[in-house]
């Protein structure tokens, strides 16, 4: 089994937990799964290596400014690598779970930056101003 051929079992499978989940969730999903299949999808899963998944990592990362969106794909891997293990019962999926079980990726960092009271009523009053109340109002709480 390749990676394209795991990625359609997921969005497939009368079985599948992207089925459980809401649209807009499934749509991310899928955008995320399509850049995967896009780079990956002829690997085959027995041919994976724990340094093939770090090095695709690393070209995830993109000089370091993209960060989040690594830890994302690396995610969308680790789900769809799991429902391979469990639902599929793959024995190439089970190793590859366990391969990304003991690996670690660089996640965002976090805030050092917080806004501050006087930004927030700034944002508040140009939001009233130009009629975004909801925004005025999520701003207030």
């Amino acid at each position: 089994m390749n990676v394209l051929q795991l990625a359609d079992a997921y969005l497939t499978d009368p079985d599948s937990p992207i089925r459980k989940l809401r649209y807009v969730t499934q749509e991310g999903y899928k955008h995320l799964l399509s850049r995967i299949v896009r780079e990956m999808g002829d690997r085959e899963l027995a041919a994976i290596s724990a340094r093939d998944l770090l090095h695709a990592h690393a070209a995830w990362m993109a000089g370091g400014e993209r960060v989040a969106m690594a830890h994302s794909l690396a995610t969308m891997l680790r789900i769809v690598i799991g429902f391979g293990s469990t639902v599929l019962e793959d024995a190439d999926c089970l190793r590859l779970r366990l391969l990304l079980a003991g690996l670690r990726f660089k996640n965002s960092q976090r805030r050092t930056i917080w806004l501050t009271a006087d930004q927030a009523d700034f944002i508040r009053d140009e939001a009233i101003e130009n009629e975004y109340y909801c925004i005025a109002l999520a701003q207030a709480f």
